[in-house]
């Protein structure tokens, strides 16, 4: 009996986990879609208008519907689908959606696009941990005039370990307390001094979903950070072909 309540004391955190998750996920495209839609009638009649209105309301729309089937595939345990990809591509996708958060942050965004092998995954799964990880870093950048966000694309060719795409994500914030940094993939951890999921809506749910991402696709995450040093996400995804 008490095993029996344990499994149903786990299932009601998964699910609620899995609840503030959605919500963490689909406050943005909402707020984004909500604030054009305010502005209609006061500039429903402009043709630049109407066609940026419509990029974004198709952009986010689009992002909707890609959290919520992967949120759905990841409670039903069903797999998504891979396909292969270019994961410079799904970065700088990544950066067009945020654009306006790195504007509106005073944020610096420094990418080169480098050709290297394609890697098997899901677009929209990938397209996830770097919105993420780009609004991260952009919220731990908050009380900086110099902010920057630097992303590196590497192929790595090992002999002994499978070879793998490495994507390095760099700023120059504040850093992530020692104390904090084991459990930042951890859900619900969050800490205002780090900008990991902080300030308003931030639930600590960020991270975890990144974390979850990567392991799907067979890959490794790695933090490096420390008081006023910035903070450094390392991700390796490896190459291949779809099973």
């Amino acid at each position: 009996q008490l095993e029996r309540r344990a499994s149903q004391a786990e299932k009601l955190i998964s699910l609620g986990t899995l609840a503030a998750g959605l919500a963490h996920e689909l406050r943005n495209p909402l707020v984004s879609i909500q604030t054009f839609a305010g502005l209609l009638d006061e500039n429903g009649q402009d043709a630049e208008f109407q066609r940026e209105f419509s990029e974004i309301m198709q952009r986010d729309v689009a992002r909707i519907v890609g959290i919520v089937e992967n949120i759905s595939s990841f409670a039903t345990r069903d797999s998504v689908e891979f396909t292969m990809l270019d994961v410079g591509e799904v970065i700088g996708a990544a950066y067009d959606i945020t654009k306006a958060d790195f504007l509106g942050g005073g944020v610096a965004f420094e990418f080169e696009n480098r050709k290297i092998p394609l890697i098997n995954g899901n677009y929209n799964q990938l397209l996830q941990v770097f919105i993420n990880l780009f609004q991260n870093g952009i919220q731990a950048l908050a009380t900086r005039e110099d902010g920057r966000i630097v992303v590196t694309l590497e192929y790595r060719d090992r002999k002994v370990i499978s070879p793998s795409v490495e994507v390095t994500i760099r700023d120059n914030g504040s850093g992530i307390d020692p104390e904090v940094l084991p459990r930042i993939f951890d859900p619900f951890t969050t800490t205002k001094s780090t900008g990991v999921r902080s300030g308003r809506g931030g639930m600590g749910l960020g991270l975890a979903i990144v974390k979850r991402i990567v392991d799907c696709h067979h890959g490794v995450i790695r933090a490096v950070s420390g008081p006023n040093q910035g903070t450094e996400f390392t991700i390796s995804l490896p190459t291949g072909h779809p099973q």
